[in-house]
């Protein structure tokens, strides 16, 4: 976007914020300098993101919030030379199996040459891929990249036909077996995982089907060890295989949660951009407002404890989902910009708080 685009959108939105809210412009500039200052850094479009402007807000409230060039402040609380537990999922995965957590099945790897442990298969020709397929009797498998961000270069497989050589994908759709082994070449710098599908527990199916949609559950840890600090509920729709919401594109939906009573407080849904207020599940048609995540008090324990496995990290965001099989990680990030923002977004409350201000002070 061009500097005179956003430049034009942002008077839009200050018009938008003045007939919404009944603060003026000046009053907006006045309100938002401040804010753009240390440590908040907020920049102009988050001001009118989070509705800063809102006079129902009070001012310690808004200085609560924090832009996204204030990542540089509390990424120091992650070490950089544990990042590779939480950005590389082979890493991760093996931090957990020593740690004694239960993590999604890897059966297989996909790496000419990267060892994964023990416990998986290591696919490194188009043969071994073939051999693997058709001796794989755990169908679907899910496929993500060993690093991979948003959702991207993920894949379901439902099955394999050997007599035609295709593979089966998400939407019943068929690729010969030289194009899936081609997607995995172009995807696997690190390699690409296949893992045995999960299925949510009957509580949380109830709510939103039979997808998986996981918890991110934001921690921190301060003197006293992790404790949960902020989460919000990422619900799949329609056909979506990934609770993620592509920049709202998708239709899924994220439910801002209250992180002490694990009570879902506002759900919004992604379409054509734009977050969407709802009250219910948009397949379900069951209400989403004032209920408890399912199985809420396990996933608690089972993060604040799994936190701390990871002690050059004391700024996490984990995705933590209830299956049939139990609580299980389905990984680890550091807490970025995009679960900073995504999170005060829809919970309309700021992560600059007396904890994370405490845990800020140089020891």
């Amino acid at each position: 976007m061009s500097i005179i685009s956003r430049l034009l959108n942002l008077i839009k939105c200050a018009h938008q914020a003045k007939t919404d809210s009944g603060v003026g412009y000046f009053q907006q500039l006045i309100e938002f300098y401040p804010l753009s200052r240390s440590p908040n850094l907020i920049g102009p479009a988050e001001y009118f993101d989070y509705r800063l402007h809102d006079p129902a807000l009070s001012s310690g409230a808004k200085r609560q919030f924090l832009g996204y060039k204030a990542e540089r402040i509390y990424s120091r609380l992650n070490q950089s030379s544990w990042h590779g537990t939480a950005n590389d999922k082979i890493l991760f995965e093996q931090v957990m199996l020593t740690a004694g957590f239960k993590i999604p099945r890897t059966l297989a790897i996909y790496h000419p040459w990267r060892l994964a442990g023990g416990h998986c298969e290591h696919v490194r020709t188009r043969e071994g891929l073939e051999r693997f397929l058709t001796d794989n009797r755990t169908f679907p498998l899910f496929v993500k990249p060993v690093h991979g961000l948003f959702g991207r270069g993920a894949n379901l497989v439902t099955g394999y036909e050997p007599e035609t050589r295709s593979v089966m994908t998400r939407g019943h759709s068929k690729m010969s077996l030289d194009a899936f082994h081609d997607w995995l070449e172009r995807n696997s710098r690190v390699g690409m995982l296949f893992q045995a599908m999960l299925r949510p527990s009957d509580e949380v199916q109830q709510i939103c089907g039979t997808r998986l949609s996981s918890v991110r559950m934001i921690v921190l840890t301060g003197e006293d060890g992790p404790k949960l600090f902020r989460a919000n509920w990422k619900l799949c729709t329609g056909n979506n295989i990934m609770d993620n919401t592509e920049g709202w594109t998708n239709g899924n939906v994220v439910a801002a949660v209250d992180h002490t009573t694990g009570l879902i407080q506002g759900a919004y849904r992604g379409i054509d951009g734009k977050q969407v207020a709802i009250e219910n599940h948009p397949d379900t048609h069951l209400p989403l407002l004032g209920v408890k995540v399912p199985n809420w008090d396990a996933m608690k324990e089972y993060v604040e404890d799994a936190a701390r496995a990871f002690p050059g990290l004391r700024f996490q965001a984990w995705d933590i989902a209830a299956t049939t099989d139990g609580i299980c990680a389905i990984e680890l990030n550091l807490a970025t910009l995009h679960t900073v923002h995504a999170t005060q977004l829809v919970s309309h409350q700021g992560f600059l708080d007396a904890n994370l201000a405490k845990a800020l002070v140089p020891s």
